[in-house]
């Protein structure tokens, strides 16, 4: 991954614009899908596509030493995250789900500042206040009747566990292989979405139904979604501060309203789309250079 190292601005456009029309792909999956099992096929089938990566370039998993850190990733990072979030996006339109994912940065600003203390300057500081108020203002909009308890909830939820799962990575990403990472906990997830989801969630194969729209959604978020986008996410997370680099993802609920709006139909509505602006405004605060960080 030196590539990403020499582009860092370029693998993080990429990663926000594949990511941000990510969304409403999935949204138009669901119609055709369960989701949780659909959950678990995403997770799974980028996690066998992750395993060929790593045979590749990630050395020996020792899953001896570290199944306890691919169990945990697993739990956080694919279980919670991705089932949560694809509950979330059942419930509320692609573009407000998208929203409030996204207050992942300002989780991982808070949860990184305690965990693997780091640095929390005045400005980086307002720009996650900025964050939180584009986040709040697009969640909070009374017009939108789509907006349920439920989903809000259950995206911030999502947004909780990937903050988690992320900070984790940080924490020990000089002892475990990258690649070993990402496949094991993918393949984890996933295999555990596929079992819950006729178990516990009453979920039925029989339901879903194989069609044009369905083969295009799962491919685009298992191949590009899952496996591209995590390998950046997670060297550029490597390569970088938490904060910083999941502050830069602010962006993505700006590209999945357009998005959203424009295919599938959805609103644009003023409140969301200050709340936008907000997110992007957030980012630009977090990067700048720290002059006199707090501790």
């Amino acid at each position: 991954m030196d590539w990403i190292s020499r582009h860092r601005v370029l693998a993080t456009t990429i990663l926000i614009s594949v990511w941000g029309a990510g969304f409403p792909v999935v949204k138009l999956g669901l119609d055709y899908i369960p989701p949780i099992i659909f959950t678990g096929l995403r997770a799974g089938g980028g996690g066998l596509l992750l395993t060929g990566i790593a045979l590749i370039y990630g050395g020996s998993p020792q899953l001896g030493r570290y199944w306890r850190i691919y169990l945990t990733s697993a739990l956080f990072n694919v279980a919670l995250f991705a089932s949560l979030m694809t509950l979330a996006l059942a419930r509320l339109p692609s573009g407000l789900a998208t929203v409030i994912i996204y207050t992942q940065p300002l989780l991982v600003g808070l949860i990184a500042r305690f965990w693997i203390h780091e640095p929390m300057g005045r400005t980086k500081l307002l720009g996650l206040i900025v964050g939180v108020a584009g986040v709040g203002l697009a969640s909070l909009d009374p017009g939108n009747s789509a907006i349920t308890i439920s989903g809000v909830l259950l995206a911030l939820g999502s947004a909780l566990s990937w903050a988690i799962g992320t900070v984790y990575f940080k924490s020990l990403h000089e002892s475990v292989s990258m690649y070993w990472f990402a496949a094991i906990q993918f393949l984890l997830g996933g295999g555990l979405l596929l079992v819950l989801g006729p178990t516990l969630f009453g979920e039925s194969w029989r339901d879903i139904e194989w069609s044009g729209p369905l083969w295009f959604s799962l491919t685009y978020t298992t191949i590009i979604g899952v496996t591209l986008c995590w390998l950046l996410w997670l060297t550029l997370i490597r390569l970088g501060e938490a904060t910083t680099v999941s502050a830069n993802t602010f962006a993505i609920p700006i590209i999945a309203a357009i998005v959203g709006a424009f295919w599938l139909g959805e609103q644009l509505t003023p409140q969301l789309i200050t709340g936008g602006l907000l997110c992007a405004a957030a980012i630009r605060l977090v990067n700048q250079p720290l002059k006199n960080p707090t501790h």
